[in-house]
């Protein structure tokens, strides 16, 4: 089947080529801010405690003390603020003040949106 205009000329369905604005080249990625992570300084004490109960529930020849720096290398890193900063400098100072406070294994990272 094929459609025509009103002046009776054949009109092609197909899209076109070419239609619609040209898309500038967007950044494939590009600096948010940056944000400063770490271990809370209660959850190590939650660990331990744990641990401990966790090992009161299996045989004594079974049981293996609490690692600690194996459980530093694999815990989560939790944000110290929800929100990134703007500078690194900021980022350096809030690392300081949580070290200060007790977090532990605190690391300074920036925030990209987009690719690697």
């Amino acid at each position: 089947m094929q459609y025509v205009n009103i002046h009776g000329q054949p009109v092609s369905t197909a899209s076109p080529v070419g239609y619609g604005k040209p898309k500038a080249d967007a950044p494939k990625s590009f600096h948010k801010g940056w944000k400063v992570l770490g271990v809370a300084p209660g959850r190590l004490k939650e660990a331990i405690q744990q641990h401990a109960d966790h090992q009161k529930r299996i045989p004594e020849r079974d049981r293996k003390p609490f690692n600690q720096s194996e459980w530093l290398r694999v815990a989560t890193l939790k944000p110290v603020q929800s929100k990134p900063l703007a500078t690194p400098e900021g980022a350096a100072q809030l690392a300081e003040m949580a070290r200060a406070a007790g977090w532990l294994n605190v690391i300074q990272q920036e925030v990209k949106k987009g690719g690697k």
